[in-house]
């Protein structure tokens, strides 16, 4: 019998094309000299939440064994195996660094997300199949994931006072990364299991306007008095407001509209964009960037120049996308299975 899988939902896509064009942005700025790029301070509140956030949201279902096995299997793979292969190929060309050094290292060359993202899954489909051993009851697995989203707060703060922070297992396994980032992944599950729900939320007039007031409320106050603001608090706000944005919105996001087709394009091409941009940023962004940047501080000019190297960037990444296509056992070395 053949199963045909659920309708991509395209203002979900659109959603993660965005994020990874600021993805882009910010690696950007941080190849070149311009260390402060305009917005970025705003867009890191939710761009890699948002991105945990919509993994969770779009993960979630009634574990069994077999299942979980097999999507772990899919997930390694697919995302994992092709990180340590490109991220390999990427330190050794282009970081001129070890391959063990970087392993051991939180921020894997800037590969790590993949490995967390692939942790905080296997931390949550055993935690789903104990949980269903207790209890199916969708309220009993919502208090647990948010009791766990609730203690990652003190557990945060203990990793980063200790010395275990710099350990090397916690550098293997990107602990901190998996601790601050577990939260958004569990809120997007719970937003799926109450999706009637959330959905109305976000669709409120009065939370609408609550989020964009709180949202910037905490930029001004976080900006003004110097105060570092939790990622958890910060970020839950910024991941709602985006997806209300989206979800609002979805008729121009959807692939109906120029935007909206050329956003979910990228979208479904997150891997590949992240895992060939480092070697661009490398090789080419200094070059690009330096000689006409330099001689511009203001900020629009800033704004606009980096928005459209990003954009350029990843044009570049899905032009070599589509050559590795064409060769499909080598896309599944590099990029895992094809879209």
């Amino acid at each position: 019998m053949i199963v045909s899988s659920p309708k991509r939902i395209e203002y979900l896509d659109a959603m993660r094309g965005f994020c990874m064009i600021l993805v882009v942005y910010a690696h950007l700025g941080s190849q070149t000299s311009i260390s402060d790029l305009f917005g970025n301070n705003i867009f890191m509140t939710f761009r890699m939440p948002l991105f945990f956030f919509l993994s969770g949201f779009l993960c979630f279902s009634r574990f069994t064994p077999p299942y979980m096995l097999n999507k772990l299997k899919k997930r390694f793979i697919g995302q994992l195996l092709p990180t340590v292969i490109v991220g390999g190929i990427f330190i050794a060309l282009m970081a001129e660094g070890n391959f063990g050094v970087a392993l051991f290292h939180k921020s894997k060359a800037g590969y790590w997300f993949t490995f967390v993202a692939f942790e905080i899954y296997f931390i949550y489909a055993f935690l789903t199949l104990l949980i269903d051993k207790i209890s199916n009851s969708l309220l009993f697995k919502t208090i647990i994931y948010m009791t766990l989203a609730i203690l990652s707060l003190p557990l945060s703060y203990w990793i980063g006072k200790s010395g275990f922070n710099n350990s090397d297992i916690s550098g293997l396994f990107s602990i901190v990364s998996v601790v601050s980032y577990t939260p958004f992944f569990l809120f997007g599950v719970i937003a799926k299991i109450y999706n009637t729900q959330f959905i109305n939320l976000v669709e409120n007039k009065w939370i609408i306007s609550i989020i964009i007031v709180l949202f910037t409320t905490l930029h001004i106050v976080s900006n003004i008095y110097n105060i570092k603001i939790k990622l958890i608090f910060y970020g839950i706000i910024g991941v709602t407001l985006i997806f209300l944005v989206f979800h609002n919105f979805k008729d121009y996001f959807s692939c109906n509209t120029t935007i909206g087709k050329a956003l979910s394009y990228i979208g479904k091409r997150t891997l590949p964009i992240y895992l060939i941009h480092y070697f661009l940023l490398s090789g080419i962004a200094p070059a690009l960037t330096i000689p006409f940047i330099q001689n511009h501080t203001g900020w629009i000019i800033g704004f606009i120049s980096y928005f459209i190297l990003s954009l350029l960037i990843v044009c570049i990444c899905l032009i070599i996308e589509a050559v590795f296509r064409k060769a499909e056992p080598l896309y599944r070395i590099c990029f895992g299975y094809p879209n």
